[in-house]
């Protein structure tokens, strides 16, 4: 990327961070953080093992009625164009993931675009499930799940199909991806074509030009030998098996990133190699619709919200009891 182009990603990232990010020293002078409204049982820090001047923030969600007990842990990447630092913005959905299932749940940050670009955020997702399975004192290491929302369910699906050698089991047990980034080569102005204009109040829109400059951040430095085709950045053209056994998939009608995200569970169904490859459609809603709040009882949003969480609820009681009865 020139430096024209960084300057303008730059300009463009920081009102965004100021206005949407839970981390933002604005954020608290015009609203409760959200983290704050659905507080983590703690907050700790890990280093970055390539960044050695940076730490990975994460929220721990860990229901205290299975204190001292190991418990499956699920880490969930955020969304955020891969250049909002919005750590928290789905702190809801992590709280109530973690109490539903009575699992821990690492709501966890990662190094953010254009400052960072690709592939320092990939290189913290592993950083992160590194040290997850490094602590089996505290956490159950054979029922350990990802995932993530839009950016965030990139990162997921990423790691979760190419982190791990081809030659052995995947260790992890399942991916979530609620509305992901799936293949970065689609030229954004094609892909917006591709659903009607979400109504207002049951998601996000967000304008093709926004998204062709931060996904132009995040993949800056790409190097020769890699290309917008690499699963590494677009997880569709990955290998299907080596995928986790699970793999679910939390789309809606209006918006752009669902047919790609339905083409990636159609390759890993008619693969076979994915045993439980699971697909919904919230119907009405659109991108980012199960983070938006407030969510009135008996709207659209609450009902979609509630189904996309029994999918994912049962789908993960089925890949952790896949390693063994469970619960």
């Amino acid at each position: 990327m020139g430096i024209l182009h960084y300057i303008l990603a730059k300009i463009l990232v920081v009102p965004l961070r100021l206005l949407s990010s839970d981390q933002s020293w604005l954020t608290p002078l015009i609203k409760t953080p959200r983290y704050k409204l659905y507080p983590p049982t703690s907050i700790y820090y890990i280093p970055s093992t390539k960044d050695k001047s940076r730490t990975i923030r994460i929220h721990a969600y860990s229901p205290q009625q299975y204190e001292g007990k190991l418990r499956p842990v699920h880490l969930n990447f955020h969304a955020g164009a891969f250049s909002v630092n919005a750590i928290g913005n789905e702190a809801e959905y992590c709280q109530r993931l973690a109490r539903t299932l009575g699992i821990t749940v690492l709501d966890c940050g990662h190094a953010h675009a254009p400052e960072y670009p690709w592939p320092h955020a990939l290189n913290d997702v592993k950083d992160i499930l590194d040290h997850v399975f490094a602590n089996g004192d505290k956490y159950d290491v054979s029922r350990v799940s990802i995932g993530g929302f839009s950016s965030g369910a990139n990162l997921a699906l990423s790691t979760a199909a190419t982190a791990f050698p081809s030659d052995s089991p995947n260790p992890l047990v399942a991916v979530l991806a609620h509305q992901p980034v799936v293949d970065i080569s689609l030229d954004p102005w094609q892909r917006a074509k591709r659903a009607q204009p979400c109504p207002s109040g049951v998601g996000l829109d967000v304008p093709p030009a926004l998204v062709s400059l931060l996904l132009n951040g995040y993949t800056a430095q790409l190097p020769g030998n890699v290309s917008f085709k690499d699963p590494r950045i677009s997880p569709l053209y990955g290998d299907p098996a080596r995928f986790p056994k699970t793999a679910v998939f939390i789309t809606c009608e209006y918006d752009s990133l669902t047919q790609e995200a339905e083409d990636l569970a159609e390759k890993l169904r008619s693969a076979g190699t994915v045993e439980d490859v699971v697909l919904y459609k919230g119907r009405g809603v659109g991108h980012m619709f199960e983070a938006i709040l407030p969510r009135p009882a008996g709207g659209i949003l609450a009902e979609r919200t509630d189904e996309a969480h029994e999918v994912v609820t049962r789908a993960l009681r089925r890949a952790y009891n896949r390693v063994g009865q469970w619960e």
